[in-house]
């Protein structure tokens, strides 16, 4: 006797296939940093949110109005750690010092012409051979 595989069949009858797509419909509202910082000039007060995967600029407003939202910036990871770090001289604005949790960083400043944030520096700090660290990722900036 020998061994014939048996033909299969899809009947004509059969279900259609069903695709899941799965999207975040809401931003993300918990907040995991937040930082002061004279980000849009040097004389202003900013309030620097970051919410898992966006970056949220809002102006401290003297008067007694409260905040108001200036920037709503997507990032492309969740961030690790928020920094702030002025450089040296009076009459600079602060810069912004970021990491996400696939160790990418970027310093951002903030263009008043545009009104847009902009990317002074970017990288990657992983290291191939080790291990991620236990406690997380720590920044610590020297001025």
């Amino acid at each position: 006797a020998s061994y014939r595989p048996r033909a299969s069949t899809v009947p004509l009858s059969s279900p259609p296939m069903s695709w899941n797509y799965t999207v975040t419909a809401h931003r993300p509202s918990a907040v995991s940093h937040a930082v002061t910082a004279a980000f849009t000039g040097p004389d202003d007060l900013n309030l620097i949110v970051a919410k898992s995967t966006r970056l949220e600029v809002h102006a401290v407003d003297g008067s007694g109005e409260g905040l108001r939202p200036l920037l709503d910036v997507p990032l492309y990871g969740r961030v690790a750690t928020l920094e702030v770090w002025r450089p040296h001289g009076a009459g600079h604005p602060d810069l912004i010092f970021l990491s996400t949790e696939r160790y990418r960083f970027a310093l951002l400043a903030y263009d008043a012409e545009s009104g847009e944030i902009v990317t002074k520096a970017a990288g990657d700090v992983s290291d191939k051979t080790g291990r991620p660290c236990d406690c997380g990722q720590i920044a610590a900036l020297d001025p």
